[in-house]
């Protein structure tokens, strides 16, 4: 574990600091409050100039000199607060770099390096128990979900090293990432009690390395697609999107209420896997769509 994780004297919380941040921070918060509401109501009136009278030179050079105050201004605001932020940001990386330390998620850090171990024995032992029952296999199979599985990075590491352990080429047979986290209950058209609800909690999606947008979802994906399209020894064969076009009609849940009966499931049905589609609510195409689409190695 880094030696900044292991410090437990966190010298930039001193008693000067604190008293300094006490002493001056309401003063500078006033102060700029001030000058922000000051430069924004000047503004303001400018842009009612201009909507009422359009752009004339005199205006224009008003604007012009309203602009380079409002730069100076922030440039003052950013000043005077300076000391006291810089304090707060140190103070912040110092426990953010105690949280990376052991963050599963993070590469390099001790938690990641276990789990980069576990992901290799769970490999080593499914083969293992496949050749012990006489079987042969031409591929590999992983299931990687972001929210649920760890970094990219992860995956990337446990498929090189499946490659050189078995020689076995792989896909990931199930895979996505989320575009939105708005709520698709109208399109349901369900009862609170019959929906299954988002597979992506809010808690698990602090998680991803990327954000839960419609350029969020492209930038995973493209990530994603350099990554299996190098993995060593070209071993790395492709992947199933799971599921592209499970958008949130009604009717088009996981499961049917025979169904749920059959194999004595409590239920309930409902979509968990729309915002991770890649068309929208409306069944309109995503970027990312494209981007699978037209992706070279």
């Amino acid at each position: 574990m880094s030696e900044q994780a292991t410090n437990t004297d966190l010298t930039i919380v001193r008693n000067e600091n604190v008293q300094m941040i006490a002493q001056t921070a309401p003063e500078v918060y006033k102060n700029n409050t001030i000058s922000c509401k000051k430069c924004t109501d000047f503004g303001k009136r400018l842009l009612v100039q201009i909507k009422e009278h359009g752009m004339t030179d005199e205006l224009d050079m008003q604007c012009a000199t309203y602009i380079n105050k409002a730069r100076n201004t922030v440039k003052k605001m950013n000043t005077s607060r300076s000391a006291i932020t810089k304090i707060f940001d140190q103070i912040r990386s110092e426990f953010t770099g105690m949280e990376n330390a052991i963050d599963p998620t993070k590469t390099n850090s001790v938690p990641y390096q276990i789990q980069q171990a576990r992901n290799a024995y769970a490999a080593q032992k499914r083969a293992e128990e496949e050749r012990k029952r006489g079987e042969d296999f031409e591929l590999i199979g992983l299931s990687y979900y972001p929210f649920w599985h760890g970094s990219l990075q992860m995956l990337n590491d446990n498929m090189n090293d499946i490659a050189k352990r078995y020689g076995k080429d792989l896909i990931v047979a199930e895979v996505s990432m989320g575009y939105t986290m708005d709520d698709y209950k109208d399109y349901e058209k369900l009862a609170d009690e019959e929906r299954k609800g988002y597979a992506t909690k809010p808690a698990l999606v602090e998680k991803i390395e990327y954000p839960m947008t419609v350029q969020g979802q492209y930038d995973f994906m493209e990530d994603f697609l350099n990554r299996i399209s190098h993995i060593d020894d070209g071993k790395g064969k492709g992947f199933f999107y799971w599921e592209p076009a499970w958008i949130p009609v009604p009717g088009s849940g996981w499961a049917t209420p025979a169904s749920l009966k059959y194999i004595q499931d409590p239920g309930p049905c409902g979509n968990e896997w729309a915002n991770q589609a890649l068309f929208d609510y409306e069944g309109n195409a995503l970027p990312t769509l494209k981007l699978i689409h037209d992706f070279k190695a």
